[in-house]
């Protein structure tokens, strides 16, 4: 069966190369009650964090598609030929689809509609939509794609670090800042360790929970950080088995709760090692 999978833009997806099978849901990013902008389709990553950066009184929200919206993307499915569509949310912690998402379903009763609960954002919820889309085509079922999505949740992991000076690493501080963690949908201080800079902090972590298994991934704010270079070598050291490492955009709906200067750094284990 022809299927169709929506993952809404918390996943940056629409800049990485992806099927046309794969369609995205803008998150709308409200910054007043006269201005909002569909995520990637009004403004672009770049073009928010430039906005957000230089206007400090801004306070930017979050907002879902209505249900009514949902349903038109479930109808244009329909109408490209598609039997069923599987919906890839990302964690509540940056958008609630869900309820309207089940509305616009019970409005659609001629076609199968699934949803998959992901727990997280950025890259990984892109892998997560490649992957699905990729176990569809080679003929799997709705619950094998879902054990293999279950798999991805479990076996990855996001961390972000904001550091305590925008002039980041010219500074002789640059190590200093503060680490989120992704667990579980949530997003989680991580305590930080006496005489310890949080940025050597977070290359422990991951050299205690990366391995050869797995594929790492770089995200920023800013695409011309000198952070990502040095993210880039510091994941390097941990592990002389991984060659380039991919940087991506953090969505701006993600960027707006960890920070206008976050990076992030990652790992997704690439193969099922239970079987």
């Amino acid at each position: 069966m022809k299927t169709k999978i929506y993952v809404c833009s918390n996943s940056g997806i629409d800049y990485i190369p992806h099927p046309t099978s794969i369609g995205t849901i803008p998150i709308i990013l409200k910054l007043s009650d006269e201005e909002e902008y569909e995520d990637y389709s009004d403004v672009t990553a770049d073009a928010f964090y430039n906005r957000y950066r230089m206007d400090t009184n801004v306070k930017v929200t979050a907002v879902s598609q209505n249900y009514s919206k949902i349903s038109m993307y479930i109808t244009l499915a329909k109408e490209e030929g598609y039997g069923r569509i599987l919906f890839i949310l990302s964690a509540k912690e940056f958008s609630d689809l869900y309820i309207p998402i089940s509305i616009a379903i019970t409005e659609n009763e001629d076609i199968e509609c699934e949803i998959y609960n992901s727990n997280t954002c950025c890259y990984p919820l892109a892998y997560m939509a490649l992957e699905a889309n990729t176990a569809f085509e080679q003929g799997l079922e709705t619950e094998e794609v879902f054990s293999r999505l279950d798999f991805l949740k479990k076996n990855h992991k996001i961390y972000f670090f904001t550091p305590k000076y925008k002039d980041e690493i010219h500074n002789k501080n640059y190590k200093a800042g503060s680490i989120l963690e992704l667990e579980k949908g949530k997003l989680l201080p991580v305590i930080k360790e006496k005489k310890t800079e949080s940025y050597d902090q977070l290359f422990e972590i991951l050299g205690r929970e990366m391995n050869e298994q797995d594929i790492p991934f770089i995200l920023y704010t800013d695409k011309t950080s000198k952070y990502i270079h040095h993210l880039e070598n510091s994941l390097l050291r941990l592990n002389s088995s991984f060659k380039k490492i991919k940087s991506y955009s953090i969505p701006p709906a993600v960027g707006v709760q960890v920070g206008k200067y976050a990076v992030g750094v990652g790992y997704i284990l690439k193969n099922d090692q239970s079987k």
